[in-house]
């Protein structure tokens, strides 16, 4: 049977004229875009102007007419400054002066004037990814004739730097107490030389809350202890009995327990303890102690689960005596979710601090341009921005429904320190 050849062109072939015709397509597609905008930026500032003469008619009276009550008299015009287009402008206001002396305010200018969406469109820009020297490119190319400014990179800076300290100052200071916390989460993350730890709260109806942040030189129990201060004075009550998680760190359990003493319920992360504990092992062996440490932490008893993990320090002792030490230290802090009974998707959530990890990845994503970090305070405006841009998209955790059980299991030692107090 004769086999029948067909010639594939190499590229694809387009008809004679085709890319001529697409590049002055998008040429004129362009310019349209350009002309529409500038007409809207145009129609906005005559828009604006319009506002501003009808309000001074309602405050003067109109233009050329006899009025005996006449408190104000039109004072020419004169240039002045609002925002529009994620950028300020200048224009020319009429003025009014008042017949005992002083200048008349508008307030439509007052509304043109104000900062705050300007602000508002510099962090969207800078939470989007955009770095401040490029925010002005960020924006649609004003009119020739337009006198606008205020994008530099040092005037992006100055309006960025006022609206996160603003935001950092409500996030610090919010109430607490009536969120009717049951899990409270600690975990720090490395900034320009200083550690921020933060605290993340689940309520009783599976909500997650960042609950504060601080900074200090390292994570030790004093800065840890600064925290807890705070958050005790927003409304942490230290009387109840909470489900405690944290990643392991000996600072985070020395402070927890100053404040709660018996009433704190502790687990320790188990991703964190994996993780150190193959940190002391060869590359060739951490495969299979991963699988073995993943089975006892899946194990629906905290004695079982206890058992392998002694079994398996045993084994470890000989050939890596750190990863047995590492395994052995705060065991028994690693089954206390189970301990209480918790189980299913519930008890996975409430095994690690990944809840409060994925704040530190939107952190890191949103300072990724920051080339220097120039104090601490500098890192708590960034740390705060991130973390609330984080919170907007915050869901309920994984099986919520199920944290009622959580909130019984921790009652019978509240309910008996109650009755021997």
């Amino acid at each position: 049977m004769k086999k029948i050849l067909r010639k594939v062109p190499s590229k694809q072939q387009f008809p004679a004229g085709v890319p001529e015709t697409l590049d002055l397509r998008l040429k004129l597609q362009s310019t349209i875009r350009r002309g529409l905008f500038d007409l809207c930026i145009q129609s906005g500032v005559q828009a604006m102007q319009v506002l501003f003469h009808r309000e001074l008619d309602h405050l003067v009276g109109p233009r050329y007419r006899h009025d005996e009550d006449r408190k104000a008299l039109r004072g020419g015009t004169t240039p002045t400054t609002v925002v529009l287009g994620g950028r300020k402008v200048h224009v020319r206001r009429p003025r009014a002066r008042q017949l005992d002396g002083g200048e008349l305010r508008l307030k439509t200018l007052e509304m043109f004037a104000s900062e705050d969406p300007l602000r508002e469109q510099v962090m969207g820009e800078v939470l989007a990814g955009a770095s401040m020297r490029r925010y002005g490119s960020t924006l649609d190319l004003a009119p020739d004739d337009l006198d606008d400014f205020g994008t530099t990179k040092s005037a992006v800076s100055r309006h960025f730097v006022a609206c996160t300290q603003e935001q950092l100052k409500k996030f610090l200071s919010r109430p607490i107490g009536d969120l009717k916390l049951v899990v409270v989460m600690f975990d720090g993350v490395e900034a320009g030389g200083s550690s921020v730890i933060t605290a993340l709260g689940v309520s009783v109806d599976g909500k997650k809350h960042i609950l504060g942040i601080h900074e200090g030189a390292t994570e030790n129990s004093e800065v840890v202890k600064s925290l807890l201060d705070d958050l005790v004075e927003r409304g942490l009550n230290t009387k109840a009995s909470y489900l405690f998680l944290i990643d392991g760190s000996k600072a985070l359990r020395k402070a927890i327990k100053s404040f709660f003493g018996e009433r704190a319920h502790i687990q320790r992360c188990t991703i964190h303890k994996t993780r150190n504990v193959l940190d002391h092992l060869s590359k060739e062996r951490r495969p299979l102690i991963r699988t073995a440490l993943r089975e006892a932490f899946r194990c629906d008893s905290g004695t079982e689960g206890r058992k392998l993990l002694k079994s398996l320090a045993s084994k470890l002792e000989d050939e890596f005596p750190g990863a047995a030490a590492s395994l052995r230290e705060g065991l028994d802090e690693m089954f206390t979710v189970v301990d209480l009974g918790i189980r299913g998707r519930l008890r996975r959530f409430l095994q690690t601090t990944n809840a409060i990890e994925n704040l530190f990845s939107s952190f890191r994503h949103v300072a990724k341009n920051v080339k220097r970090w120039r104090s601490g305070s500098m890192v708590l405006r960034w740390s705060a921005t991130a973390m609330t841009y984080a919170a907007a998209k915050f869901r309920k955790v994984k099986g919520h429904e199920d944290l009622k059980q959580l909130v019984e299991a921790l009652k019978p030692r509240t309910a008996k320190e109650a009755k021997t107090a």
